[in-house]
């Protein structure tokens, strides 16, 4: 069995061959672009790309590929894993309209997390044996982004996202604030906006339509639907565009309507948006719920529907389920966007204070 993997350089390739139960790595290298200035470090980085393009497992049908999102949760393999990723250095990531990344190397108490931020944002591992982490913010102006994440989805491209149907999520939080200038949240989503072109270790990923499940905070800047039955508010059901909400998204890979969505769009805000919501199907409702105080907050994902609960009482229940895979997602920014039914679209990022977000007891099954 062996495997060539491109790097996505000219001219730089490497394989590794199984002979008697040994890998043997091979390749022409000649013109791979050092990592480190010491060349011993970047040895190190070329063993590191070349195990990411997938460890050997030995099983009972003979040797097979581990798939790149279950090998570093494996005994032996996750010290190789984690021992090989502490020597590499990772340039920090780009992503469209925001600023330089900051990508913390330390692995935390859920074994898939991957913490980032912005300069000067922070993400605190205030206890492993309760996973309990807190995401800050600084104070700033509107002229720069500022992001606290973590999530299990960074190094894999969309299609290994780790989550499917019949997931589970649960945690406690708490806010600094309940008027948060941008968004917060947690849940499961597919990273639509995420661009990437393959380049510093990255995985190729191209922008898509949304599919999430997630309790969501947006301040008042923010309008986050394109159902018009949930633009009006009613004593049944408040208007679920902004504030903290439970929200669910679902989209196909691609549908025609998409076309006509685009070619509108130049000359009428209105009908592109009208069309986008024969596409993107979402559904929510506002919780009134002090995120300030701790509390519990689960989410059920299956087939056929998403519930939603705090403190172990159901708070929503919807038929819109999002298509697999996701990824899980806990952040703070200060980021808004809208779109709304008079085809107003306003985006960019907001003045505001320190904040931060605090999550702990995580669990996914």
């Amino acid at each position: 069995m062996w495997r060539i993997n491109s790097f996505s350089k000219p001219n730089v390739w490497i394989g590794y061959l199984i002979v008697s139960k040994q890998i043997i790595i091979f390749g022409n290298y000649a013109n791979y672009k050092p990592h480190h200035s010491n060349p011993r470090l970047d040895g190190f980085g070329l063993i590191f790309d070349c195990v990411c393009v997938g460890l050997v497992e030995k099983n009972r049908r003979g040797f097979s590929l581990i798939p790149m999102h279950e090998y570093h949760c494996r005994g032996s393999d996750r010290n190789l894993y984690t021992f090989l990723e502490s020597l590499c250095h990772y340039r920090s990531q780009c992503s469209l309209g925001t600023d330089r990344y900051i990508h913390t190397r330390a692995k935390m108490a859920y074994a898939k997390l991957n913490p980032r931020h912005t300069p000067n944002a922070r993400i605190e591992e205030i206890s492993r044996d309760s996973a309990h982490y807190r995401l800050s913010t600084p104070s700033g102006f509107s002229d720069s982004y500022r992001l606290a994440q973590l999530d299990d989805y960074t190094h894999l491209p969309r299609r290994r996202f780790p989550h499917r149907l019949s997931t589970s999520l649960n945690l406690s939080a708490r806010t600094s604030s309940d008027a948060i200038a941008g968004t917060w949240g947690f849940g499961l989503w597919n990273d639509p906006f995420g661009l990437s072109l393959g380049f510093g270790g990255n995985p190729f990923r191209l922008p898509v339509l949304p599919n999430a499940a997630w309790f969501f905070g947006a301040s008042k800047e923010n309008y986050l639907s394109f159902s018009s039955g949930l633009d009006t508010a009613s004593p049944t059901r408040p208007p679920a565009v902004n504030g903290f909400l439970a929200q669910t998204f679902r989209t196909p890979k691609f549908h025609p309507w998409l076309i006509p969505a685009g070619l509108s769009l130049p000359f009428s805000h209105k009908t592109t948006r009208r069309l986008l919501s024969r596409v993107i199907e979402d559904d929510g409702v506002a919780l009134s719920v002090d995120v300030t105080q701790w509390h519990r907050y689960s989410l059920d994902w299956s087939l056929k529907r998403v519930s939603f609960e705090v403190d172990e009482v159901q708070v929503f229940e919807s038929a819109v389920s999002p298509n697999p895979p996701l990824g899980l997602v806990i952040w703070i920014d200060n980021q808004y966007a809208a779109f709304t039914p008079e085809g107003k679209i306003a985006m960019g990022v907001l003045e505001g204070r320190e904040e931060w977000l605090e999550v702990k007891d995580l669990e996914i099954k």
